[in-house]
This record gives C-alpha cells, sequence and structure tokens, in this order.
C-alpha cells in the first residue's frame, strides 16, 4: 500500500489515500464536499451513495 501512495502525485495521491483507507467509490470520493466530513468524529457522510441514501 505504501509503495502506491508513494508512487502517486499530485491530485491523485490524496484519492489514492481516501480510497483505500475507506473502501469508497471513486465517484463518491470525487463529489465529496467538506461538509460531509466530521473530523473530529473520523467521520465522511457519503450522499447519494450507489446504495441510497446517507452513509457513514
Amino acid at each position: 500500500m505504501a509503495r502506491l501512495i508513494n508512487e502517486c502525485s499530485g491530485y491523485l495521491k490524496p484519492i489514492v489515500i481516501v480510497a483505500l483507507n475507506t473502501g469508497m467509490r471513486l465517484n463518491e470520493i470525487l463529489n465529496l464536499q467538506w461538509k460531509d466530513i466530521a473530523i473530529g468524529q473520523k467521520i465522511i457522510y457519503i450522499i447519494n451513495s450507489e446504495t441510497g441514501g446517507v452513509s457513514e
């Protein structure tokens, strides 16, 4: 996993880190907004995911 992250650069690196640590789909990651992230609680709210509704 570390090797993959080290090979990424630019805008791709944070996308890969989030994907590997959360299992989120690419579309879910690309649609994230700051209001969807509760850093203090370590929660990312996924709105309108393919499964429907809100996921954590």
